[in-house]
């Protein structure tokens, strides 16, 4: 096995205060200091610090033998197991109680097949390790993302991409891949070997086994020439398609509350190789992108108000530069500022509409965001769940500094993606489901069936996987509900002669033999899905399962002292608040930003209308009420 050793500090690709956009980064690197398993306990947090799990243990094993064992014996205790790289995903995809996997001691390159062209690397290898491993042996991969510090089977596993008019993403460069299932079993996978595996587990999101190497495609390296230049909004979104067309690689980020954009395009070049100078390179890679970066998120998320004024002044400063270096130094960029992340891929056509739904949306809303908006491409693929699916797709990426208020924001994009038919990328912030999912993937049955036989017990199982799989809840959409009758309204269909025999069949108690009873997972429905919500004043308060989003309407200060939006099932409700006489005052989907920044114009009409009422100036930390305030003193 040949030894990767740490890799250096990455020139970062981005001229002057477009190096603020937030990316997926981070940091950490697998250990090869130990040739043992080891098992600890303890909470374990994703990068983004927006994901919590506390597993009952952690386990390291340090060969492919070892994994299998550490299988069997979750398997024996009941328990289910999540492999974790880095922790760059801001979804659930990894969280368990059960047995979390660390592949820290599963890391190295195996074999560099120069007739093939190409390399065999163990999955906890992190890609920065890669990268440079590979450069060294004057060889590079063909296209990657804009950081390298997730695992090779962290970045595959969720479809980490970077932009590309021809070439795609990493998981797109797989050849072949090694998988431990459910039952210990060690598959071999590529087009040749077990192919319908290999067709759906190039993306496999954690759900059909532990990827322990992986084979990627690889060339000889070469290099890359970025050209950096300022572009108007306007300009950018009318001249995509040719921008696109032209250059092989193309990418831009938009500043909101402000008509300007960076653009980058990176093409091959003959050389010679002219990477940024060693001070410039330091001022954009550490004292603009991280340093000052990270002072000027500070501000605006202490004072959202002087956020349009910053985006203003760092997108008047940008300048057009040009540099060329190997690949990886061009793709790749350090981030250290942390945030969340919500994207989508879109039908490439549909693009540039989107993106001007949502500059609309922004100038309109009272929203304030300090990311800029990143905008990426790619070409069709041939893997199942890839976001790049069958279709060339354009990537809109939206962040917020960590520990910013995102709901109502990524709320806001959410819907204005969906309404294009838009894929969620696997391991950013959304919201969908099956039902939702496996209308806009058209293999998704493909991959669910894999999944059936290869892991029938879900012992890779999670909330997050049962949310975006579908399993085991049934799909009770209109569409589905109308292809099987017979499945839920037997024996009484059969039954009926009349018109009215059909009207007296309780539909409710027909769609109940659909759920999972078997599975014990049926009982939770009241869990998932409450018929009403306690809020803080006390009140048992109906939930209405009508639309996108389930809906609590209820008033307003009877929501004092609460500080986040209630969910069901993982998802934020949408509170309509009402005043004191039932009538509407507001709604939102994230109470906190509502408290911040909506609060204090609800109050002042308000307190003019129901004088009578508590109105106090901070919500977030009153005692709820149903009572008036001379109820409140007899009391």
């Amino acid at each position: 096995m040949i030894p990767l050793q740490p890799a250096g500090n990455p020139w970062w690709p981005s001229g002057g205060s477009a190096g603020w956009v937030g990316r997926f980064l981070g940091k950490g690197a697998g250990k090869m200091t130990e040739t043992y398993a080891r098992t600890a306990t303890g909470p374990w947090r994703n990068w983004a610090g927006n994901v919590t799990a506390r597993p009952a243990r952690t386990v390291s094993p340090a060969s492919v033998d070892e994994l299998a064992d550490v299988l069997r014996r979750a398997a024996e205790d009941g328990l289910r197991v999540k492999p974790a790289g880095t922790g760059h995903s801001f979804t659930a995809t990894a969280a368990t109680d059960g047995v979390l996997i660390r592949p820290d001691l599963l890391t190295g390159i195996r074999e560099i097949d120069r007739e093939a062209m190409t390399v065999t690397v163990e999955a906890g290898t992190p890609l920065k390790r890669l990268n440079t491993a590979l450069a060294r042996e004057g060889l590079s991969l063909t296209n990657m993302g804009d950081i390298m510090e997730q695992t090779v089977a962290g970045a595959t596993s969720t479809g980490t991409h970077g932009t590309g008019r021809d070439s795609a993403s990493i998981s797109a460069q797989i050849r072949a891949l090694e998988l431990v299932t459910a039952d210990g079993t060690v598959l071999t996978c590529s087009e040749t070997e077990n192919p319908d595996v290999f067709a759906v587990a190039r993306i496999g999101l954690g759900a059909l086994g532990v990827v322990t190497a992986l084979t990627f495609a690889v060339e000889p390296v070469f290099l890359l020439t970025a050209r950096e230049e300022p572009m108007s909004f306007d300009r950018v979104t009318s001249d995509f398609d040719q921008l696109v067309a032209e250059n092989e690689h193309f990418e831009f980020y938009w500043f909101p509350h402000t008509g300007n954009c960076n653009t980058k395009r990176n093409n091959r070049s003959a050389g010679p190789a002219a990477p940024p100078g060693r001070i410039s390179g330091w001022i954009d890679d550490e004292l603009l992108s991280n340093g000052v970066f990270q002072v000027a998120c500070s501000l605006g998320r202490a004072v959202p108000a002087t956020i349009p004024s910053i985006a203003k002044l760092s997108s008047r400063a940008l300048s057009a530069r040009t540099y060329t270096d190997i690949p990886y130094k061009v793709f790749t960029s350090p981030r250290r500022v942390r945030f969340v992340e919500m994207e989508y891929a879109l039908p490439r056509e549909a693009a540039v509409e989107a993106l001007r739904e949502l500059r609309a949306m922004v100038d309109r809303s009272p929203l304030r965001i300090s990311f800029p908006v990143e905008v990426r491409t790619a070409p069709a693929d041939d893997i199942a769940l890839s976001t790049a699916s069958g279709r060339e797709s354009a990537y809109i990426a939206v962040h917020l500094y960590r520990g910013t208020p995102y709901q109502a924001y990524f709320t806001a994009v959410e819907r204005i993606m969906t309404a294009h038919a838009g894929r969620p990328h696997w391991g950013k912030i959304n919201t969908r489901d099956a039902a939702y999912l496996s209308g806009v993937y058209p293999r998704f049955g493909e991959f669910t069936a894999v999944r059936d036989r290869l892991d029938p017990d879900r012992l890779f199982g999670n909330d997050y996987l049962r949310r975006v799989l579908g399993e085991p809840w049934p799909d009770v959409s209109d569409g589905a509900l109308l292809a099987r009758p017979e499945e839920w309204l037997e024996p009484e269909l059969s039954r009926a002669r009349r018109r009215s025999d059909l009207a007296a069949i309780d539909a409710g108690q027909a769609l109940r033999r659909l759920l999972p009873w078997a599975t014990g997972e049926a009982v939770r429905l009241d869990e998932l899905a409450p018929e009403r919500i306690e809020v803080p004043s006390g009140s048992r308060i109906g939930v209405e399962y009508g639309g996108e989003q389930p809906v609590l309407a209820v008033k307003l200060q009877e929501m004092f002292g609460l500080r986040e939006t209630p969910r069901v099932a993982g998802v934020p409700v949408l509170v309509h608040l009402l005043s004191p006489a039932g009538r509407p005052a507001a709604v939102t989907a994230d109470l906190a930003s509502f408290w911040a920044e909506g609060y204090k114009a609800v109050r002042a009409e308000l307190r003019g209308r129901y004088p009578k009422h508590p109105w106090p100036q901070d919500p977030a930390t009153a005692e709820a009420t149903r009572f008036t305030k001379a109820r409140l003193a007899r009391d």
